[in-house]
């Protein structure tokens, strides 16, 4: 798998969105600047899959999008609403079921 080519045709888009609420208490102040605070960084390829790690400027929801050359694509998560971060300030989402010859 050719990492930059990977990388430039194979996400359609990275989301991340609002802080979330906890159990029963208000929602945090939104955090000053971006959300998003550093570029995906794709680690660890593998003929099916592939890590995406990006910081953020606090909890918040997020996932991967992608497309394939041919059309299609899919969305993968920690959970289907998004959640689970690797800590407060990271998320780390294993992208899985790519099928090995094809672009993304």
């Amino acid at each position: 798998m050719k990492r930059r080519g990977f990388l430039v045709k194979s996400l359609g888009g990275m989301m991340g969105t609002g802080a979330v609420l906890s159990q029963g208490r208000e929602a945090a102040p939104p955090a000053a600047g971006p959300l998003i605070r550093t570029p995906l960084n794709l680690m660890a390829p593998r003929e099916d899959g592939v890590f995406g790690i990006w910081a953020v400027s606090g909890l918040c929801r997020g996932w991967l999008e992608w497309r394939e050359a041919g059309g299609g694509g899919g969305r993968a998560a920690m959970t289907p609403a998004g959640f689970v971060p690797q800590s407060p300030e990271i998320f780390r989402i294993n992208l899985t079921g790519l099928k090995p010859g094809r672009e993304y």
